[in-house]
């Protein structure tokens, strides 16, 4: 099982097995072994994450009671999940604003911690040129941040693929 994509819609039911294999492949010098021996030792994988979530050195010390991870390794590990906690955030923003995981990664690893401002301020311009962003998802996204439907930039992306479909019929 190799699961190395964040979707933060699957962080509540990712099973051991690929819990196991989303930490072995984010975290340094975490294998699958040893993301397995946190899962046991925190009782199941929403209890690693919570860990992890609590960040700094207070992360640190909670992981380094696993066996074979040592108090540096676990500041390692804490770093690098803290290094993430922007980009996961946005894509739990995006997916609740119901966009596809997948189409949410697009957009958050395309516009990094600026995510969320960019798409609230313009989801249309956002989506743009991202594949899965749709007219539909532009669509969506507008009517949930109950941006105006004579925004600018509907306008001009209407536009855009009406172009570009006729385009492509003749």
């Amino acid at each position: 099982v190799q699961v190395t994509e964040w979707r933060e819609a699957d962080r509540e039911s990712l099973s051991e097995a690929e819990a196991a294999a989303y930490l072995a492949g984010i975290l340094p010098g975490v294998g699958s072994i040893t993301a397995q021996k946190m899962i046991a030792r925190f009782g199941s994988v929403q209890e690693v994450f919570a860990a992890l979530d609590v960040g700094g050195e207070k992360a640190a010390r909670k992981l380094s009671v696993v066996p074979g991870i040592s108090l540096a390794k676990a500041a390692k590990m804490v770093e690098k999940w803290d290094e993430t906690r922007q980009h996961r955030e946005a894509a739990r923003f995006l997916q609740n604003l119901g966009l596809q995981a997948g189409l949410a990664e697009r957009l958050a690893m395309r516009f990094g911690n600026d995510t969320a401002a960019l798409v609230e301020k313009d989801p249309y311009s956002a989506l743009r040129g991202v594949r899965g962003g749709s007219w539909d998802a532009m669509e969506s996204v507008a009517e949930r941040l109950g941006v105006d439907r004579g925004h600018v930039s509907r306008v001009l992306v209407a536009i855009e693929l009406a172009l570009l479909s006729n385009a492509q019929v003749h």
